[in-house]
């Protein structure tokens, strides 16, 4: 056999069925398939190996007249043809350039695979280091964060100052995937450094946006962020907001929301001057519910191909807002989803933090 006086192991088969038993204890390199074959066709035993899992490659024979059925197999998804009657270096030459494609796809899927892994173990270490929910006397915190693929670049940080006081930061970094989570992680570390004293947000604020101008100055790359303080004990709510959507206090006695805007422009953009306007100083009665989000909410796409908006957002919300924090939670995610027009385009994330 010529195919054997080149290297190659030959195994063969009389028809399609024969084949297929084949190819249920051997794994070839590739099939050499005839269009016209007794009991089962080339083309039945394209569809049943594709049908049953198996990914080898099949070339079909076919005649001058029958080069529809050959193109009609490619679509199918034969890997090539060749013509009768058979020239040999041809056919070898095929047969050699659809085990190197092979070859190369089997070499894709393999890194396709580990990259997937890869993924999965970043995600569960981008979630290890998510601050755990806090219940204490004067006050909770409760969040949630999904990731429009396994790691995104929506981060929180929470630093607890005792039973009364905590400081949490939200940031959303431009881009999805392994570089926002990168600079996501960056960022965590060090606002966790700045954070462990409370000092003001206005100038934590400052310092980070030094930090993400330096680091981050030639990539591009920047993110908002908001940084809140709460004091339980004394009643106050100090925040800076750095271009991220607004933060929604939720007044219990009045039931009402107020917002606090955006104070500077995101960071790591440009430097900007440490000055105490870049923050907001509230007072926060027993009852009141802070609500930090990023814009994966706002920026929904509606069915009727609208976004939502931080004023659809607020009044989506406003009928369950006193439930309890998980229960709210759920609902927001759920009632989210249910108005989205296909799948989600962006990290969500919501942090729930209340004053008992």
């Amino acid at each position: 056999d010529y195919a054997e006086m080149e290297g190659y192991e030959v195994l063969e088969a009389e028809n399609g069925e024969e084949a297929l038993r084949i190819l249920d204890r051997e794994q070839p390199g590739v099939v050499i398939s005839d269009i016209m074959m007794p009991v089962m066709d080339g083309l039945e035993l394209l569809k049943r190996i594709h049908t049953g899992g198996n990914d080898v490659p099949v070339i079909i024979m076919t005649a001058f007249g029958t080069i529809e059925r050959a193109v009609k197999a490619m679509k199918l998804g034969a890997a090539d043809f060749i013509t009768k009657p058979i020239d040999l270096d041809m056919m070898l030459q095929v047969v050699k350039r659809v085990l190197t494609r092979a070859e190369l796809e089997q070499k894709v899927k393999q890194q396709e695979q580990q990259m997937k892994e890869d993924l999965h173990l970043a995600s569960m270490i981008q979630r290890c280091m998510l601050p755990q929910n806090l219940d204490t006397p004067l006050l909770s915190l409760n969040l949630r964060y999904e990731p429009l693929i396994e790691i995104g670049g929506d981060y929180l940080t929470a630093q607890a100052y005792g039973d009364d006081r905590i400081g949490v930061a939200l940031y959303d970094v431009t881009g999805h995937g392994v570089a926002a989570s990168l600079v996501a992680t960056m960022i965590h570390h060090q606002l966790s450094h700045l954070m462990a004293k409370p000092s003001p947000p206005y100038e934590i604020l400052h310092q980070i946006n030094q930090f993400a101008t330096e680091k981050f100055c030639v990539t591009g790359i920047f993110f908002t962020l908001v940084i809140v303080q709460i004091d339980a004990r004394q009643g106050i709510l100090t925040a800076a907001n750095a271009g991220h959507p607004d933060i929604l206090v939720w007044r219990a006695e009045r039931d009402a929301f107020e917002t606090i805007a955006s104070h500077t422009l995101p960071v790591g953009i440009q430097q900007f001057p440490l000055q105490e306007s870049h923050q907001t100083v509230l007072p926060l009665a027993s009852g009141d519910r802070i609500l930090l989000y990023t814009d994966g909410f706002t920026e929904t796409r509606l069915k009727n191909n609208e976004l939502l908006g931080r004023k659809a957002f607020m009044e989506m919300i406003q009928p369950w807002i006193r439930l309890p924090s998980p229960e709210f939670l759920d609902r927001t995610f759920q009632e989210t989803a249910g108005r989205r027009a296909g799948e989600p385009t962006d990290d969500l994330t919501l942090v729930v933090v209340d004053r008992k």
